[in-house]
């Protein structure tokens, strides 16, 4: 073998191993373009995450529910409508609210109901959504995207959820209340096994008929409303010395 030769085949070599293999390239969502998409107002402080759900996968279902773990990201949502023609009739439909990301929407995912949006279907956001999907090539949901890589939920800097936030509080407080001493002051009946929350509210404060209807229908918790008032009943008045909103010395 020729020295000129022997030579060259060196450099195609080392050229060839000298080329970094470049990695897939996802689109970004922009805060601006894709802000339809955001769980929450997007904030700067906070890093972006992706989250890619189908309506009718269970697993997204479930995640959905413990959207709240996801606090610490602007987590933009799509809809990926990858198992089957069901699937995709749904995400049809969602597409006819303003925003398929809004309360509503995901609410109504969660229970399994179609939306009750009876607008136009918003092409612009239907054509940005499937893009994405198209970007992405999913093949499984739900997928979450981090920094142009897939990520486990494992893997983020998860918030606690709600329940954990109340179950924390209340074991560290020394407070122990017999709720069952207080069941005329319960929105629905109590459920044993959902944590109890008592809602003290001033003398002006009107608590609208849709406020506690919500507060009826949470699965989570169950609610007390205690009205702090000089012609409080006996339940409220202990209920508020108990829990050191009141001065026993005042009543």
């Amino acid at each position: 073998m020729s020295h000129w030769f022997y030579t060259f085949l060196m450099f195609c070599l080392s050229s060839v191993v000298s080329f970094p293999l470049q990695a897939d390239q996802h689109l970004i969502p922009d805060n601006k373009v894709h802000s339809a998409f955001l769980l929450n107002e997007w904030q700067a402080n906070k890093p972006s995450l992706i989250a890619f759900n189908d309506p009718r996968c269970p697993h997204c279902i479930k995640a959905l529910a413990q959207r709240e773990r996801l606090a610490n990201y602007n987590v933009y949502l799509f809809w990926a409508p990858i198992l089957g023609d069901a699937s995709k009739q749904t995400v049809d439909l969602l597409f006819h609210c303003d925003s398929p990301s809004e309360t509503a929407v995901i609410e109504s995912v969660i229970n399994r109901k179609a939306p009750t949006c009876a607008g136009p279907e918003k092409q612009v956001l239907r054509s940005l959504n499937d893009n994405m999907i198209q970007q992405y090539a999913l093949n499984s949901v739900p997928q979450y995207w981090y920094g142009g890589r897939r990520v486990a939920l494992s893997q983020l800097n998860l918030a606690l959820s709600n329940k954990q936030v109340i179950q924390s509080i209340a074991q560290s407080s020394l407070l122990k209340v017999q709720w069952e001493r207080y069941n005329s002051k319960a929105v629905a009946t109590a459920n044993i096994a959902l944590t109890n929350i008592g809602l003290v509210i001033t003398q002006d404060t009107e608590v609208s008929t849709k406020l506690i209807y919500l507060m009826g229908q949470d699965k989570r918790f169950n609610w007390y409303i205690f009205q702090n008032s000089a012609l409080s009943s006996k339940e409220n008045t202990e209920f508020r010395m108990l829990t050191n909103l009141e001065d026993s010395n005042e009543t």
